[in-house]
Order: C-alpha cells, then sequence, then structure tokens
C-alpha cells in the first residue's frame, strides 16, 4: 500500500472542512434501506467513526444519546466528551427507515495512546509506540494540534490516536488528539509472538510484558496468537506493562440474526465471499447489495461500509449491503 500523500495536498483537503476539529463533515450520511413505511425496530450494532451533533452518527444512523452510558477508554463519561472522527462502538435500537436509533450505550477505546517516536514527512506518517499511523486528507486534529503541520505533532508527546487497523498492520488515523498527562497508555491490535510461559507478546512492533497486570478478561484466560486485544499499563524501556489486558469491546459472539454496521478497512482478503474488516469476519451471498462499486472491488485496504446481520456461527456479519467509501486519500 502506497502511503505518498504530500503535506500541501492534506492541509488544502483540511481546509475544505472549515477545520480539522469541531463540527461533522456532511459527506456520505445515507444509512441503511428498509422497505419504505416500515415500522420496524430492532437491537442493533454499530461500530465506526463517529459525527458528534445534536446525538451523535454512527455509520449513517443519527443515535440519540439521552439514555446512552457512554464509556472513553475505560472511564464513565458522557456523549459531550466524544469527539467527531472517534472510533465508536453504539449498542442500541434502530427504527423509522433505518436513519434514526436510539443509543443504549456507547464504547471509545482509542486504538494508541502513547509517546510519538518519530515523524515521517514524506509518508505522512507517525510512529507511536511501535505503532504506524498514517494521516490522510479527512485526519482529524484536535486541540494543540495545527491540521497545516504534521511537525506540530512532537517527538515524545503523547497522543491519543483512533483510526482504522491496514492490511499491514498500521492504523489509518481518523482522529489525532494530544492525551492528558496521566492517561494510561494503551495499544489496540492482534497479538503476535504470544509466549505465555514468559507471559508475553508484541502488538506490531510493541512489546507486551503482562506478567502483572491487574486485570486479565480474555475469552480463553490468556492471549492466543491473532486475538485482537486491548492493552492498558504503563510503557517503558519501549515496553508496555499491561495493567489491564481485555478482549476488545464488540468481538464476541453475539445472537444469530442480530443487525450490525460496520465501518473499516479490509485487513484480510480471501475472496469477495469472505474476508476481514478489522477484528471482524464478513461474508457476502449472491443477494448482497454493493453501492458505490462492485464485489470486484474488494481487496485489502479496501475503506468499507457494511450494513448485515450475524450469521449462524454466532461471529461473522453476513452483509446485506456494502458500500465502498473514498474518505481516506493519502
Amino acid at each position: 500500500m502506497k502511503h505518498a500523500l504530500r503535506l500541501n495536498s492534506l492541509f488544502i483537503a483540511c481546509a475544505t472542512l472549515a477545520a480539522c476539529d469541531g463540527g461533522g463533515i456532511s459527506v456520505d450520511i445515507t444509512g441503511p434501506s428498509f422497505k419504505a413505511g416500515s415500522e420496524i425496530s430492532e437491537p442493533v450494532a454499530s461500530i465506526g467513526t463517529v459525527r458528534v451533533n445534536g446525538g451523535i452518527r454512527v455509520n449513517g444512523v443519527h443515535y440519540d444519546t439521552h439514555s446512552a452510558t457512554v464509556l472513553i477508554n475505560g472511564v464513565v463519561s458522557t456523549k459531550d466528551d466524544l469527539e467527531t472522527g472517534q472510533f465508536v462502538q453504539v449498542e442500541g435500537r434502530v427504527g423509522g427507515l433505518g436513519l434514526t436509533g436510539d443509543a443504549t450505550f456507547v464504547n471509545m477505546d482509542a486504538n494508541i495512546i502513547g509517546p510519538v517516536e518519530s515523524v515521517d514527512f514524506d509518508d505522512n506518517a507517525l510512529t507511536v509506540m511501535g505503532q504506524t499511523v498514517f494521516v490522510g486528507t479527512t485526519t482529524r486534529f484536535g486541540a494543540g494540534l495545527d491540521p497545516n503541520d504534521l511537525g506540530s505533532v512532537r517527538l515524545g508527546a503523547r497522543v491519543a490516536v483512533n483510526g482504522f487497523a491496514t492490511g499491514d498492520g498500521g492504523l489509518e488515523a481518523t482522529r489525532i488528539d494530544l492525551a492528558p498527562a496521566d492517561a494510561m497508555a494503551q495499544v489496540i491490535g492482534p497479538a503476535i509472538a504470544v509466549d505465555n510461559g514468559q507471559r508475553s507478546f508484541r502488538v506490531g512492533a510493541l512489546d507486551v510484558d503482562y506478567g502483572n497486570s491487574r486485570v486479565i478478561e480474555l475469552p480463553s484466560g490468556f492471549p492466543r496468537a491473532g486475538d485482537t486485544v486491548l492493552v492498558r499499563g504503563v510503557f517503558a524501556n519501549d515496553m508496555l506493562v499491561a495493567d489491564e489486558l481485555r478482549a476488545t469491546y464488540a468481538t464476541g459472539p453475539r445472537a444469530v440474526r442480530q443487525r450490525v454496521y460496520l465501518e473499516g478497512l479490509v485487513t484480510e482478503f480471501t475472496n469477495t465471499g469472505a474476508f476481514d474488516v478489522g477484528a471482524h469476519q464478513v461474508s457476502t451471498t449472491g443477494t448482497t447489495q454493493y453501492r458505490n462499486g462492485v464485489a470486484e472491488d474488494l481487496g485489502v485496504d479496501s475503506q468499507i461500509r457494511v450494513y448485515g446481520r450475524i450469521g449462524s456461527d454466532g461471529v461473522t456479519i453476513v452483509a446485506d449491503t456494502i458500500t465502498h467509501m473514498t474518505l481516506i486519500e493519502r
């Protein structure tokens, strides 16, 4: 995958958004389609970037959040603490024509919280705690960061990064903020080089020691190679010493036929009928519909939005509709 957008293109694109932080963008807000006049109201899980307005909009659906519990990096918060461009998981109900719903739970865990170790101006990329972060034209920047100068992200600065996992193990940033000084270091990603005897593994190039982790909440009770995990702890001497080791939210089994909406990049591609979007397995059928493209456009790092239901295995999202997205440009 090529990551070679020059900074002047990034700055122009940010300017066209009126600001790289603040009000939501108006691109592609169409939600799933239901039959006209439908009074459907059913449970839904929606996973993707958030646009904050009167409520929140995720995957084209506007959710009322007045009765929702909101967790941000494990801390009880409010809707007002969410920022456009963050990657969230919403539980609730969707009704009407599929354009509105009521959220009961909103979770946001930053993909990375840690120090900036390098800035690559040629490829518009950062290295943050051993993870490669690519900056694109739609990346939003929080207070204290200049969207017109990638150099404003200083070496050693602690940042919180939200984004989409890429097929090569990197992250396409949808939002970058300066992290509070007291925020625990955090990383989300697949566990590799797992050594449960030594109680260690890696996420990307980051070594993780979970020998004294206060919390371990994983389906198997321990990390397995390929499991997508969330680690919080202390980063020192190029290692993250875990205080918490958890399964990522919204990746466990669900009720068969539950409605699920998902946004992200294709990270593993078997064929047009079976592929992964981040940590989620997706399959298609002969009745899957495509918007803004066709099945043959699918491949590693395709940016898509999936509307579908949980299959008979309780895990795979069987797609009713796949929308090809073009919001990320490099």
